[in-house]
Order: structure tokens, then sequence, then C-alpha cells
């Protein structure tokens, strides 16, 4: 077992330099998931709206709250 590490570890390094690296030649193009990533981002954006509507609808709640609450301030003193 320990003649065995050294002469793989020899191997892995004599392959990794002598194997060339692969280049793509082509681009690919994939339209349906292209089609899917737009709907995706679309959704996202979608949701991103619809919550800075319910936070500015939470504002809005809570400025009629304070509002409805400033009378009582003076009954209670």
């Amino acid at each position: 077992m320990k003649r065995k590490c050294p002469l793989m570890l020899v191997m892995l390094l004599a392959t990794s330099v002598i194997v060339p690296s692969a280049e793509a030649q082509w681009t690919v193009f994939d339209p349906q998931n292209y089609a899917q990533n737009l709907l995706e981002a679309a959704r996202a954006l979608q949701q991103v709206n619809n919550q800075i509507q319910a936070l500015q609808n939470q504002a809005l709640m809570l400025q009629n709250m304070a509002t409805d609450l400033n009378p009582l301030k003076d009954v209670s003193s």
C-alpha cells in the first residue's frame, strides 16, 4: 500500500500534465431554458412588487392608526 500511494501520485500528476485542456468551439443557446429563466425572473419581479405594495399598505395602516390614536392622547391626560 505504501508503494502504491507515491506511484498513484506520480501517475496522477503525469496525466494532468499530459492531457490538454478542452476548449469550447460552439456557443450553445437553449431557447427553452432562456424562456424559463425569463419567466422566473418576471415572477420574482412580481413578488418584489407585491412585497413593496404590502409594505406601503402597512405603512399607511400605521399612519392611520397613529392619526386615530392622537385624539385619545388628550383624553387619557
